[in-house]
């Protein structure tokens, strides 16, 4: 945010040469002295959707706030998975109550209707891009597949009844998709045509809700447990091992969305201490996020 009406006016002047040299995506912000100034969305920022507004916030990437990206009608509808969508430089948000996905362009803020289908019901919860370009979205026990133009798959047995209580799905770099379930309890791998590959469940006593998964840069996969003992495990891409893991309640009492940072570190939302958990790949705690501008933060993810 610039800090007078000088250093607006020499940004106005410039702004040709700034927008073609800038590597951010830049959100318009307007000022009381009715000159825009701009707030930048950049590679390593956090999205989040926050279930205690009903909105989708940006934070930069030590949490600091920087903008809402979307509002929904908290009376009646609730926002859950986001995804970006590096094509069209937008966050794709799942909206369940009037169930349909948004895209919100980080360019200007202006969100448009990516689906809009009366097939799409019951509880959505997450959404992700396939290698292939088409979106997974995840229900309560269907998982639906949408080309990028919104247009419902119905050829190949999809949609496909893979886990009652989903919850996570993350697309994995071989085309395929990770998927997990709060009923089912397990998180499990699938081919691209939504065949399961493999299979594994927490192993921690009254700890069994696999409330996300994603896939992390070296191909493992991180699960957040949900349970009496809250737990973060690292498990090999086969999901025979698990690699790493991380457990305090004192930080963690009920753990949501899972991201990877630019650093490596693996964070996660959580919907009871109201903060973004950040730890390392060996199951260390780093540090605590955002802790006094987030409310049930239901995913999270960071901007490429």
């Amino acid at each position: 945010m610039k800090n007078s009406k000088f250093s607006k006016y020499i940004f106005l002047a410039s702004i040709g040469f700034s927008l073609v040299a800038c590597q951010g995506k830049r959100l318009p912000i307007d000022d009381d002295d009715g000159i825009s100034n701009v707030i930048e969305a950049e590679s390593g920022d956090i999205v989040v959707s926050n279930g205690g507004s009903d909105s989708v916030l940006l934070l930069d990437k030590n949490g600091n706030f920087k903008d809402v990206l979307l509002n929904v009608d908290n009376t009646s509808e609730t926002v859950w998975g986001i995804e970006y969508l590096d094509d069209t430089d937008e966050v794709a948000v799942v909206i369940d109550g009037v169930d349909r996905v948004k895209a919100v362009s980080l360019s200007n803020l202006s969100a448009r209707d990516l689906i809009l289908n009366a097939n799409l019901t019951g509880i959505l919860k997450e959404i992700t891009q396939l290698v292939s370009g088409d979106l997974l979205i995840a229900e309560a026990s269907n998982v639906e597949l949408f080309t990028i133009n919104g247009v419902r798959i119905t050829s190949g047995g999809w949609p496909k009844a893979l886990q009652t209580g989903a919850s996570g799905i993350d697309a994995l770099d071989n085309g395929g998709f990770v998927h997990c379930s709060t009923t089912a309890d397990v998180v499990r791998t699938y081919d691209s045509a939504g065949i399961q590959v493999a299979t594994a469940v927490s192993g921690i006593a009254a700890t069994t809700d696999s409330v996300a998964c994603i896939e992390l840069k070296n191909g493992n996969i991180a699960v957040a447990w949900s349970g009496t003992t809250d737990t973060i495990q690292i498990l090999s891409a086969d999901l025979s091992t698990v690699i790493a893991s991380y457990s305090d309640t004192g930080q963690l009492g009920s753990p949501s969305g899972l991201a990877q940072a630019k650093n490596g570190n693996i964070l996660i939302g959580d919907a009871i201490f109201h903060h973004i958990v950040e730890i390392t790949q060996s199951g260390n705690f780093v540090k605590t996020l955002a802790g006094a501008l987030i409310n049930t933060p239901r995913d999270l993810l960071v901007i490429p």
